[in-house]
């Protein structure tokens, strides 16, 4: 497998122009697919120390959602918002984000 930071990097730049261009439904598959793919392969194979890759795909979820005008959703998102729930978001294949406050 090639180096998974730099395979991170070039799905996050990838699904940045296809936004770029207008194509936010693929963009959007680029984002779960990196997601599903840390999950799948990079953790296994790597370490729980790489699950921070998946995070950049997820706020790039919530950057679509607001583009798209669904503002909630873009919220409901990122857990580091005042405007979350106080309980822990399930992303995917297992990976789930935690409020910032309930880990004080």
């Amino acid at each position: 497998m090639a180096d998974p930071e730099e395979m991170a990097s070039i799905l996050n730049r990838a699904a940045l122009l296809e936004t770029q261009f207008g194509r936010l439904h693929v963009a959007e598959i680029l984002c779960h697919d990196q997601i599903s793919w840390v999950a799948r392969r990079v953790i296994p194979e790597h370490g729980t120390g790489y699950a921070y890759l998946g995070f950049q795909p997820w706020i790039n979820l919530a950057r679509l959602d607001k583009i798209r005008g669904k503002t909630d959703q873009a919220l409901y998102r990122i857990p580091l918002s005042r405007n979350c729930p106080d309980r822990p978001i399930p992303v995917a294949h297992g990976i789930t984000l935690h409020p910032i406050k309930s880990m004080i």
